[in-house]
Order: C-alpha cells, then structure tokens, then sequence
C-alpha cells in the first residue's frame, strides 16, 4: 500500500457561460470538517458509479487550504493502482459529496480517479480485485451505493470560468471565485431570456417563410394550369415542398448579369412561357365566319 497526496476540488466556477458549476469554499470546508468522522471514503476509477464496486483505494484524511480554496487530500492505494498513477495513468480525480441528515453539512461520499487504463492491463480493477479480501471488495453499505443526491465535482484540472481571460485578472482572483453566485444567476436569467428571444423570432420568420412559399405555389400551380396533368401538377407542388426555406439560385440574364431567384419562382417563369396543350375557352365546333346560303329556285311544270 501507498499513500499519496492530491487536489480533490478546488473552488470556482467550472464548465461553461451555458451551464456553470458553482463550487463554493464552504462546501469544501464542509467537507473536510466532517471527514474525520466518516475516516475513510472509497476509490473506484473512471466517472463516479452506479454498483457496487471494490475498494481499489481509501481517502484517509481530508484537508482544505484556505489560500489555495483547495481540498486536498491522502489516498491509501494498493500497489497495482499506485504503480499505474506513477506511470501517469489517472492523473485527476474528481469527488462525490452527500449532504448528511443530521445537518445538511456535505461530507465526502467517494472519489473517482480520471484518465486512461494502462494498456499492458487488460483490467486493472479485476486485477486488484483478486488480490482483495471480500470485505474489501464489497462497499455495499447503503452509504456507498449510487443516489441521485450524491453530488459530482469537477475536476481540478477543469478550466475555470472567469470575467476576464486575462492574466492579471486571474492573478488578482488567487485561485478564487471570479463571479458570484448571483452574477452567475443574473448571467442564467439572461441566457434563459435570450433564448425565448430567439425562438419567438425564429417561429415568426418561419411562419412568414411558409405563408411566403404557400403564394409562390399558388403562382406556379397557376401558371401549370392546362399544361400538365393532375398527378404531375401533384409532383409539382410536392417538389416544391423539398426546397428548402430561403434557398436561393443564382441566374444570369441575357445580358449576362447576375441574378438570384427561389427556385419556385423559377419554375413559375417556365410554365407561364409554355402553351397549354388545349387552348381555353368553350368548344365551337362551326366556322369562324358564316356564310350567306342562297335560296333555292324551283320551277313548276
């Protein structure tokens, strides 16, 4: 077995101007104050889990600096782990944390170690595993197992979010929170309304768009009258259909200019130049002219 010591979490604000993740200094000092009384939380490797898993290595002792808002704590490793974290395997780990009944106060529920599986070890869990006793193998206590109220922490090495990208800014933060939790909150709200913004604007110019192309199907359907039949005119409307909403071509006109129309209106400008195939108009089946019919002489013997 090794001891090691790492970063568990740090506070700030994690992830992206979308979807922040607050990390606060008081729930890290949560952690680390209740620590001593849970004395060991469990290991497992990759993400956080959703069975139960065996107990590849122990948090022993949780500490939180208050310069660096850093958690920080020792980790007991068997050997097998401990020689793949030298080699650099698994270099951050990320925390789970529970609130406890008793006082809401956060308490660490498990650590997870991130990162790739040494590739000369086919599994190294099942590997560990083997050489563990049952008891250490089996973490089933109620305490341990996955719950929805198990919080995850992102990982130290996470960029951090701040107000400013700049160095200066960073320095004058000391590692610490750059936005509060109601600039955060404030940042949220106006997201939230940007985005309701956006989706009415884009329903209205999609309900204009539509309405546009409904009185250019109408156009062409009006110039294909007479020149095409009944199913043809219904592959011509479907065709239309296909086009997509503010599609446009580009033309060039006798003079060589450039041009650019819908394709629907493109189509509309070739039927209008073709003849109908029966021109309309009632049916008259008799001259054009009628002619003067003289009248017939009969003589009488």
């Amino acid at each position: 077995m090794k001891i090691r010591k790492r970063e568990l979490a740090k506070a700030g604000i994690f992830g992206s101007i979308d979807n922040p993740v607050v990390v606060k200094e008081s729930e890290l000092e949560e952690i680390a104050e209740t620590f001593p009384e849970i004395k060991k939380a469990p290991v497992k490797l990759g993400g956080h889990w959703t069975e139960n898993r065996p107990r590849l290595a122990n948090v022993i002792s949780v500490t939180y600096d208050k310069k660096t808002k850093t958690l920080l704590g020792e980790v007991e490793e068997q050997d097998e782990l401990s020689a793949a974290v030298d080699a650099g395997y698994y270099p951050d780990v990320s925390i789970g944390a529970k609130q406890r009944a008793s006082d809401g106060k956060m308490y660490l529920h498990h650590l997870a170690y991130l990162g790739d599986e040494p590739p000369q070890i086919k599994d190294l869990e099942s590997q560990i595993a083997e050489n563990l006793s049952e008891a250490e193998k089996n973490i089933a206590a109620a305490d341990n197992s996955d719950s929805e109220d198990v919080r995850s922490y992102p990982s130290t090495a996470e960029k951090q979010l701040y107000l400013s990208d700049t160095e200066n800014q960073k320095e004058n933060n000391n590692g610490g929170l750059s936005m509060t939790e109601e600039e955060i909150k404030a940042m949220q709200a106006e997201n939230e309304r940007l985005k309701a913004e956006n989706e009415s604007k884009e329903k209205m110019l999609s309900d204009s768009m539509a309405a546009a192309r409904e009185r250019d199907k109408e156009a062409l359907r009006k110039a294909a009258e007479g020149k095409v039949t009944q199913p043809q005119m219904d592959g011509l409307m479907a065709l239309c259909d296909s086009f997509q909403d503010g599609k446009t071509i580009e033309l060039s006109d006798s003079d060589g200019k450039k041009k650019t129309e819908n394709p629907i209106s493109v189509l509309t400008g070739i039927f209008e130049s073709l003849k109908p195939k029966v021109e309309p108009g009632t049916l008259n089946l008799s001259d054009s002219e009628p002619k003067e019919v003289e009248p017939l002489n009969f003589n009488v013997i």
